[in-house]
């Protein structure tokens, strides 16, 4: 069923000129997007939980916001671009 997800993802990105490309996203949604800073053990976030609140740098944001902007970067760092290439910034 997956295969079939990414196999559709994959053709509409091709027929939008874009390219499609899947990226693992362990720990996405357990990493703060602003520092790096990353929960473990007993401070993890459960599915319950729905924004990521860092104890480090004390960024607020919804959980899935978090995880997108963690995935970005993975993302524009296998491409060697630099995070704050044109179209990504912390705000989006």
């Amino acid at each position: 069923a997956w295969s079939s997800f990414f196999e559709m993802i994959r053709a509409k990105a091709e027929e939008a000129g874009r390219v499609f490309r899947p990226v693992n996203p362990a720990y996405t949604s357990q990493t703060c997007s602003d520092c790096g800073y990353r929960r473990v053990g007993e401070e993890k976030l459960t599915l319950a939980d729905r924004t990521f609140d860092c104890p480090k740098c004390l960024l607020h944001a919804g959980r899935d916001l978090n995880a997108a902007l963690n995935i970005k970067a993975v993302e524009l760092y296998s491409l060697g671009l630099p995070q704050d290439a044109p179209g990504f910034s912390r705000g989006e």
